[in-house]
């Protein structure tokens, strides 16, 4: 069975990788997301992505690590520079989907595979434009009841009840829920870390 390590709680990162039908073991990291000054959004996901790699590799046992795989993440969404990060509280929320409101932003996903056989670390990132119609207020306050805001960078799921919002995607689908499949799998499979069935 192909399996692999996902550093992260995410269950739609671990959704998006079981649908594959890879066999997926959860084993969260527990790092600080905080931005270096002067750090661009490419390199602060990648960064964060390959960290929490790190961080969970360091607590394996040895035969995990020498096996498997290990993926990590990092999704953000920004505009104009400005960083949309999961939200405070609901408030938060509402502030974040006001002023994306009926804007096109960008969804940036960093990535990074270790691979166990070269024991060497793979990483990138991925971006997927995104836009918005344009919401009423209680359009917006609607949303906001679902709950489904809390947890979310950009405070909305798209594969969720946020769909109603998206007038169109540019990219990665996938990148937008959490992790470009488009990109993680064809480098899992070209270094043989994973094997078609």
């Amino acid at each position: 069975m192909n399996t692999v390590i996902l550093a992260s709680h995410s269950p739609r990162r671990y959704d998006l990788l079981a649908q594959t039908g890879l066999h997926v073991i959860v084993k969260p990291s527990h790092i600080d997301e905080i931005q270096n000054p002067g750090e661009s959004i490419h390199d602060f996901v990648t960064r964060i992505s390959k960290e929490k790699v790190l961080a969970v590799k360091n607590t394996l046992d040895p035969n995990e690590s020498k096996n498997y795989p290990m993926i990590g993440a990092d999704t953000l969404v920004y505009l104009n520079d400005t960083i949309y990060s999961k939200p405070t509280d609901i408030d938060d929320a509402k502030r974040i989907l006001s002023e994306l409101n009926g804007q096109i932003h960008t969804v940036i996903t960093g990535y990074a595979i270790y691979n166990p056989h070269e024991k060497n670390m793979i990483s990138g990132f991925s971006e997927t434009n995104v836009k918005f119609k344009k919401m009423t207020e209680d359009e917006i306050n609607w949303y906001l009841s679902t709950g489904e805001s809390m947890g979310k960078s950009g405070a909305f799921a798209l594969q969720g009840h946020g769909a109603f919002m998206i007038e169109w995607v540019h990219g990665s689908y996938t990148n937008v829920v959490g992790l470009p499949l488009d990109k993680v799998i064809t480098i899992l499979l070209d270094k043989k870390m994973i094997h078609l069935y």
